[in-house]
């Protein structure tokens, strides 16, 4: 009798266990949409921002630039304001730039399982590249598949459900670029064209993406040329993972 007394009451406290721990998981998930809902509401329209600088430049016997190294960050659009992501090592042939960005456009006939997309549209830079470089050769800020960094809620990581979201707008965006733009598309996607800019060293370069195209400015700010470089010295000296 103890002994049934006993299972019984184990089992209650396993059930009981589970109850909490499924409440949790719900509270977490439901969270967790939340945030994402709220960042597409930011994203929504919003124009994008990079910075970058000329690194280093290889010249030829003839006084050419062959070559030229890039310090390139972008930013994502967090609750506070933006903030810089992590500076990437860009090189492209010869000494001027291009850069273009991808504008995606949910419509009404987005999934239910997405429908907090619908109407929403999100500005992301695509590519940095040199004059007459191969298409397969340019920088992507859009790893292929990948939940683009300046797009996540957070960070250093990404969510199941956001991963679900970006799998859905990959079958769009390659679906484009293999056979074209379909009309009626619940994801419209189109390729806003580069801007292109002749790059000097010691100034810094602006990006800006918006629904009307990338414009490229200059000027000579110190401060954030400091803080560029600062930036890619902490990162190359920061350990790296096993």
């Amino acid at each position: 009798m103890m002994l049934g007394l006993s299972i019984i009451a184990g089992l209650a406290v396993v059930l009981l266990a589970n109850a909490r721990s499924s409440r949790q998981q719900s509270v977490r998930v439901a969270l967790e949409a939340q945030r994402f809902a709220d960042l597409l509401g930011r994203l929504n329209g919003h124009f994008r921002r990079a910075e970058l600088t000329v690194d280093w430049q290889k010249v030829d016997a003839a006084g050419d630039i062959t070559e030229t190294g890039l310090l390139v960050r972008q930013f994502a659009l967090e609750a506070q304001g933006e903030e810089p992501l992590p500076v990437e090592r860009v090189v492209i042939p010869g000494s001027a730039v291009r850069i273009d960005a991808l504008l995606l456009t949910f419509t009404g006939a987005v999934i239910p399982d997405f429908s907090v997309a619908r109407d929403t549209r999100l500005i992301l830079f695509g590519h940095v590249y040199g004059n007459g470089e191969s298409r397969s050769d340019y920088f992507s800020f859009m790893a292929r598949d990948q939940v683009p960094a300046a797009a996540r809620v957070h960070g250093d990581r990404t969510t199941h459900g956001e991963t679900l979201f970006w799998n859905y707008a990959w079958e769009f965006i390659r679906g484009a670029d293999q056979q074209g733009q379909p009309p009626k598309s619940a994801v419209q996607v189109t390729w806003l064209p580069a801007a292109s800019r002749v790059l000097r060293r010691g100034l810094l370069y602006t990006a800006i993406a918006s629904a009307d195209g990338v414009t490229i400015s200059e000027s000579d700010d110190r401060r954030i040329l400091n803080d560029i470089r600062t930036s890619i010295e902490q990162q190359d000296s920061a350990p790296r993972p096993n």
